[in-house]
């Protein structure tokens, strides 16, 4: 519920009250330059080579012309491979004070994430996609470039946290153990040559005259595309899960990030449906996924990758396997709609060239959308990958205030010009203009319990630096059970967006305490919740001084990591901070 008069003003004591012991050991002043989240800033990164493929350096602000719809913008920000964006030294934390702040830990820029993707690419092709990556680590001249090793099955996984030590890349890249996803393996036997030559004789059987024969070849295809369908939906939402999971982890750290995705498709789920008794088929495409449309769901991954200054770099394992271009989605549906009438069962989801085409156009404009670049149809994974880190390590950034200010959520272009002919330029094409949306704050104000979404970003191989702040964990005394108490800092430059409502700000916010044994396995948790809607001066007063979060969870003797998250549940921006923690056993009784 909203908490107002006295009560909000006795709770917000209490919260501001408590400050004082952290704000103190807590630096005074931020060495750290933070961005405003609500200046709508648009950040563009521009990859920038000449015909021969080697990095332009050099160029000025005045180099650039940046046009937003057709309209030329005034470039606000201007830097070289982040060079704007350097940070100076922290001052050392105080004891037993953590942070996510990515200045406190590695990696730095420029980052690359490497994931090998199982959960969407055949069992044989990842033999070869290891043997590559292996190879490209053990032939890699870049040593001071900061790589993460993931792997994608059922979930996201680490292989290698990230280092600028190829041994232990090289070593993680050698136990990267192909599997054959159950997903991926319902596709290939709808999709296999026993199940085509099924229907083949079907289909004989009919021009034989069978009574009833046409019927039954439409409900087998029926069954087979409906059954594709849903495993390919399933494989959709655990990837994009993860895209969500890397853009959540990253967003944090400064300037541009590199996704080398080695993968043999992304599944673009799209719904046949039949009329029966017609020998026509009515195809819906694009469908609906986890409640969205295949476009809302991939603009929503568009956003948080673009947020993350993420690129994205497809790469077919497959070498050479189709010599035209990839088919994009909206061209396979106005193909599909002109076919429509003849019936044709080839235009099934299961045909694997339009499978194919499907999920290379979709990887086309995930690594357009994002300034990055895919690479199909070739049999050197190893350069593309250099040719991918190549780009993460010259860059040039460009930012501006765009002129028009109504947010209405539709996608806008940018283009960009430079002053030097010959220059070829690749950066992202344009965004969504979209506000965060904002909830009440009254909704579901009590203490929440460690619901299963929380349980996922709690799970999420790495902590989020969507939202930054500090806590306290001081080390509990001996005693057969331990009262642990966790007290979560946020400071007045690490408030996510805030949203106003009948002329006072929201926040609305949740914070949880898990521990985890060795096992991995939850031992104990505590999740708490702050709805307010303050005033302006109340509000005013928490961006001056801080607010502080106490919670506190019971925990027997032994070996754990707490992992602290805080969630703004009105932007869905997410902060999370792993730590060890040792629960000491008491002293045993003394004899009599």
């Amino acid at each position: 519920m909203k908490q107002s008069g006295y009560l909000a003003l006795a709770a917000l004591g209490l919260l501001l009250g408590g400050v004082a012991s952290l704000a103190q050991q807590a630096p005074q002043k931020e060495t750290v330059p933070v961005l405003k989240k609500e200046t709508s800033l648009v950040l563009v990164d521009v990859v920038l080579t000449d015909k021969s493929g080697k990095p332009v350096r050099g160029l000025k602000r005045e180099d650039f012309e940046i046009k937003e719809e057709g309209k030329k913008q005034a470039i606000e920000v201007f830097a070289s491979s982040g060079e704007s964006e350097s940070r100076a030294a922290p001052p050392p934390l105080p004891p037993n004070v953590y942070t996510n702040r990515p200045e406190y830990h590695p990696p730095r820029e420029p980052l690359t994430i490497v994931l090998l993707d199982s959960l969407n690419t055949p069992r044989a092709d990842q033999m070869r996609m290891r043997e590559e990556i292996v190879h490209y680590l053990s032939n890699s001249v870049k040593t001071k470039q900061w790589t993460a090793l993931l792997g994608l099955s059922s979930q996201l996984y680490v292989l290698q946290d990230f280092t600028t030590d190829r041994r232990l890349l090289i070593a993680a890249a050698k136990k990267f153990a192909p599997q054959q996803s159950t997903a991926e393996g319902i596709r290939q036997q709808t999709t296999s040559r026993e199940t085509r030559d099924e229907i083949e004789v079907l289909m004989q059987e009919v021009q034989n005259g069978m009574p009833g024969g046409m019927e039954t070849v439409w409900l087998m295809e029926r069954f087979l595309d409906d059954v594709t369908n849903v495993a390919d939906k399933d494989r959709a939402g655990r990837t994009l899960a993860a895209l969500h999971t890397l853009a959540n982890a990253v967003v944090g750290y400064p300037g541009r990030k590199n996704l080398i995705w080695v993968s043999a498709a992304f599944p673009v789920y799209f719904a046949p449906t039949y009329r029966k008794g017609s020998d026509t088929s009515n195809t819906r495409l694009a469908g609906s996924m986890l409640g969205q449309s295949v476009e809302d769901k991939v603009r929503d991954t568009f956003r948080l990758l673009n947020d993350a200054r993420v690129a994205i770099y497809p790469v077919d394992p497959r070498g050479l396997i189709n010599p035209t271009e990839p088919e994009s989605f909206a061209e396979f549906a106005s193909r599909q709609a002109q076919q429509v009438q003849q019936n044709a069962p080839q235009d099934t989801p299961r045909n694997p060239i339009n499978y194919l085409r499907i999920s290379q156009g979709t990887l086309n404009e995930l690594a357009e959308g994002t300034g990055g670049q895919a690479f199909f149809n070739r049999n050197d994974i190893q350069q593309a990958v250099a040719l991918a880190v190549t780009d993460g390590s010259s860059y040039y950034t460009l930012g501006y205030y765009p002129d028009n200010k109504n947010w209405d959520g539709r996608y806008r272009n940018i283009e960009l010009k430079l002053a030097r002919k010959g220059a070829q330029l690749r950066y992202r094409k344009g965004y969504f203009a979209t506000r965060v949306t904002f909830h009440d704050a009254q909704a579901d104000a009590t203490s929440p319990s460690v619901t299963p979404d929380l349980e996922a970003a709690l799970s999420d191989p790495f902590p989020a630096t969507g939202i930054v702040f500090r806590a306290k964990l001081a080390p509990p005394a001996p005693a057969s059970a331990a009262q642990v108490r966790v007290e979560f800092w946020l400071d007045k430059d690490s408030f996510p967006v805030q949203g106003w409502s009948e002329g006072a700000r929201q926040i609305n916010m949740d914070y949880v305490v898990a521990a985890y044994s060795a096992e991995g396995k939850m031992a104990a948790s505590a999740a708490k919740r702050v709805a307010w809607s303050l005033k302006p001066n109340d509000y005013a007063q928490v961006l001056q001084r801080g607010l502080l979060l106490p919670v506190t969870v019971e925990l027997p003797p032994g070996e754990y990591t707490m992992r602290l998250l805080l969630r703004d549940r009105q932007s869905g921006q997410m902060g999370r901070v792993d730590l060890p923690l040792t629960v000491p056993a008491p002293p045993p009784a003394a004899s009599p």
